[in-house]
């Protein structure tokens, strides 16, 4: 090697070291994954929660029948099983609401009677039964009205209604005026619509439609 040679020869550099750098940030984008995943997973149970409720409020309640003797009879209150003595009680109830009360408690009645009916029924009876005329005349006159029911009998049952027919009679006097005497006998067909047990609808049953054909009116 000659002197020029070695006045040109540069001297070597070191390799460079390899690049370094730290991801500030992927741990926290990791922990917003999972927290995005977690609150979806959390939605997702909240509504299946619902769902189960919901399913579970839907199912009619249990109902505990006890007899004279003391002897329990759990029966699951729904549609199709209303007993027959349930229907003939639910009947005379409905007919002593409906037609039987005094002119002190007449609207009282009449109400609760209307709780017992569908929402087309109360429709119909408003406006064919002349509630209106004859509330005002059992107030004005003091009517006190009385019904009595000779027969009762389920007609026909299906997995929705109950036709039953009925006969009786009915007495109005009057506390003010001992001359007012009218007595009416009658016989009525009634449909009654079965729907869940509730505290509105307890013996499970609604009337539908009632209709009656007036033989005696004195």
């Amino acid at each position: 090697m000659t002197l020029f040679e070695f006045r040109r020869k540069k001297p070597s550099k070191p390799p460079p070291e390899p690049a370094r750098y730290f991801e500030v940030w992927g741990e926290a984008l990791s922990e917003s994954r999972f927290f995005k995943k977690l609150a979806l997973l959390l939605v997702l149970l909240n509504a299946l929660t619902m769902a189960i409720f919901r399913r579970r409020e839907a199912r009619p309640p249990i109902v505990i029948r006890v007899s004279d003797t003391g002897a329990a009879d759990v029966v699951t209150a729904g549609l199709g099983r209303v007993s027959r003595p349930e229907v003939l009680n639910f009947v005379r109830l409905f007919m002593k609401n409906a037609f039987e009360s005094n002119g002190y408690t007449w609207r009282e009645t009449l109400g609760e009677a209307f709780r017992m009916m569908t929402p087309q029924m109360k429709e119909t009876s408003l406006k064919d039964w002349n509630l209106d005329g004859e509330l005002k005349s059992a107030e004005s006159e003091k009517w006190v009205a009385k019904v009595a029911l000779s027969e009762v009998k389920v007609t026909t049952e299906t997995s929705e209604f109950i036709m039953v027919s009925l006969k009786g009679w009915r007495k109005i006097s009057s506390y003010i005026d001992s001359k007012l005497r009218r007595d009416t006998l009658f016989e009525g067909e009634m449909a009654i619509r079965k729907v869940p047990r509730s505290a509105e609808a307890p013996y499970g049953l609604l009337v539908e439609s009632y209709h009656q054909a007036v033989f005696k009116d004195d």
